[in-house]
């Protein structure tokens, strides 16, 4: 079931907010705005529901600032790049500085959450679409960019991505949304449990570009293979998380081929809440919320560092740059496809 509401006016467009139900009583709330993801409520085992991801109360906290990308679709390309320049098809071309000396997520404004999408509503998925001029936020083709949410019986939010281009381009989308699996407003996450299937991860430079060393996690305190609390090993004096005031890297996921493969767990033992994770993305990069500060957030809530965590699929940060890494390349006249599932369970 869909319902759709207003939800503000920009520029004099009005902005709605759509809302996916099932029968198990999950909701999931996006708006046109971006193809934001506003709420995501999941109960428990006793039936009390909680709003699993960080959010504001009001369309400006999206539109006029969400510096931090909370709940957005980063497209058309997400994570960062080095100095913000790359070659492709021996043409060097040239993104916005806004990340240190790198770029960080395409452009703070002229990327996909900032677009007003057109939307199609069906049965139980909604499908958001916009387009991205020639040389728009600096990177090159005519693209059709579409994003889709489906929610199904069996709690699964399915997010579906797709890219057509009229020149090669690169195209490396990933939703932002930061989970808190105790509820938005409960605090930090540091002492919920996560799980990841990823034997390497990714080690960055001080203004955490890939050196290009694809590290075993062993022996690490990136080492998610067995369930555990996510701030367990944060103080233990590693280089990698002083970089990034926490985890703010890439991991590998293991036995990546294309297809859809589980790659975590993210759980909170108190309410019995659990995400199960899925994608056709070689890596995801685990962000612990280390820099997030806002006094704006849903009902009242002033967020902290630490108060939500990002799972966001991707191509491996810098890709485009990195000879070793996957890239995520789109070729003229193609459709790219990729696909990640988030499974609800209590």
């Amino acid at each position: 079931m869909i319902k759709k509401e207003h939800y503000g006016i920009i520029n004099n467009n009005e902005i709605s907010v759509y809302t996916l139900t099932n029968s198990a009583g999950v909701e999931v709330s996006a708006t046109d705005f971006g193809a934001t993801i506003l709420k995501i409520v999941v109960p428990d085992a006793q039936g009390n529901k909680a709003d699993v991801v960080l959010g504001y109360d009001r369309l400006e906290g999206y539109s006029v600032e969400n510096g931090e990308f909370i709940g957005c679709v980063v497209a058309p390309n997400g994570n960062r790049i080095a100095n913000g320049t790359f070659e492709l098809n021996g043409q060097r071309y040239h993104l916005d500085i806004n990340n240190g000396p790198n770029n960080l997520h395409t452009h703070f404004e002229l990327g996909a959450s900032k677009k007003i999408m057109d939307v199609e509503m069906l049965e139980d998925e909604l499908v958001f679409r916009c387009c991205f001029a020639d040389g728009e936020a600096g990177l090159p083709g005519a693209r059709m960019f579409a994003v889709s949410y489906r929610l199904d019986e069996e709690s699964r939010l399915i997010i579906s991505y797709s890219m057509s281009s009229d020149k090669d381009t690169i195209f490396n989308p990933t939703q932002h949304s930061y989970f808190n699996m105790a509820g938005h407003g409960s605090g930090s996450i540091l002492s919920q449990q996560l799980q990841l299937d990823a034997d390497h991860f990714t080690p960055v430079d001080a203004t955490l570009i890939p050196t290009g060393e694809i590290r075993p996690v062993e022996n690490t305190p990136f080492d998610f293979r067995q369930m555990k609390e996510i701030g367990r090993d944060m103080d233990m004096g590693d280089e990698q998380l002083g970089f990034g005031k926490g985890y703010d890297h890439n991991f590998a996921i293991t036995g990546y081929d294309g297809t859809l493969r589980y790659f975590a767990t993210l759980r909170d033992p108190g309410s019995g809440r659990e995400m199960l994770c899925y994608t056709t993305q070689p890596g995801v990069q685990v962000y612990t919320g280390n820099y997030l500060e806002r006094a704006d957030g849903k009902d009242g809530v002033a967020y902290q560092p630490n108060g939500g965590v990002c799972l966001e699929t991707q191509f491996f940060p810098d890709c485009v740059n990195q000879p070793n890494f996957v890239k995520g390349l789109l070729k003229a006249g193609e459709t790219q496809h990729y696909q990640t599932v988030y499974q609800f369970r209590w």
